[in-house]
């Protein structure tokens, strides 16, 4: 996505002004959709929430999926896949959301 077109500046043009979301984005290190959900997140009165989801979206899965490849018995692959899974949906909630059951470990972490 261009500039533009993510709100960074006003106008795909050479002499294009930043907007607040840029002025924003030119001081978080972030990349500019995560700015953006946090510029937007603040408006709407959840910035603290788009912060976290912003962190959780720009960092690794901290749930370990098990693969095929390298736990060839399948009892032992099931086993972990069902661990997984139950660790997950532990966090989730009901939501069926990768990003707010992330969240909502981060969440229960802070608050340990």
């Amino acid at each position: 996505m261009r500039n533009a077109e993510l709100g960074v500046i006003t106008s795909p043009d050479e002499d294009a002004a930043i907007t607040s979301l840029g002025r924003l984005c030119l001081q978080v290190p972030l990349d500019l959709r995560l700015a953006r959900l946090v510029w937007l997140g603040c408006l709407m009165g959840v910035g603290a929430d788009a912060v976290v989801l912003a962190s959780v979206l720009s960092s690794m899965d901290p749930f370990s999926s098990p693969s095929p490849l390298f736990l060839r018995e399948e009892h032992v692959f099931v086993d972990r896949l069902r661990a997984s899974t139950s660790a997950r949906l532990l966090f989730d909630g009901g939501m069926l959301s990768e990003p707010l059951m992330q969240r909502q470990l981060c969440l229960e972490w802070l608050t340990q």
